[in-house]
């Protein structure tokens, strides 16, 4: 865990079947979204969603 400006940055977080590459959550009080980052090997953004 690492903190990215206003982020907290959390990597390889369990998440259902597998694991989320990367997750970006706001401190609190930042008026930012969470970020959820999925990195698949030579496949598309459809790839990542399933």
């Amino acid at each position: 865990m690492s903190r990215v400006d206003d982020f907290i940055s959390i990597q390889e977080l369990p998440s259902g079947k597998g694991y989320a590459d990367v997750i970006f959550l706001p401190w609190r009080g930042a008026e930012k979204p969470a970020l959820v980052v999925e990195l698949k090997w030579d496949q598309g953004a459809d790839g990542a969603i399933k």
